[in-house]
């Protein structure tokens, strides 16, 4: 589900979590964004690249692992994914699906 700004504004406020799924270093702002976007991330978002999501192949992690790593993170507020452009982070919203956690929402 794509999520309106002004819900985003609400989640946020209600201490939702931002799982970012560029990579560590688009995030960190250690290399260039290649749409020149400026450089870093959300403040309290978290990194979550989508290639953590997936196997060595490019296919999902089984189930029981994407719990495992998404039971790390505080989700209990709720959660959006986001990244540059929205295709990477429906990858890591459809991981979450597949933990368990129905309602992903997904910000572009």
């Amino acid at each position: 589900m794509v999520i309106a700004i002004e819900d985003l504004d609400t989640l946020l406020k209600n201490k939702g979590t931002v799982l970012d799924a560029r990579s560590t270093g688009r995030f960190t702002g250690t290399e260039p964004d290649p749409r020149g976007a400026r450089p870093g991330h959300m403040p309290g978002a978290l990194n979550v690249p989508f290639g953590d999501v997936l196997d060595e192949e490019g296919k999902m992690l089984p189930a029981e692992k994407l719990r495992e790593m998404f039971s790390k993170l505080d989700l209990s507020s709720g959660s959006v994914t986001s990244c540059g452009s929205g295709v990477t982070a429906c990858v890591v919203s459809l991981a979450l699906f597949e933990a368990g956690y129905r309602e992903p929402k997904h910000q572009v």
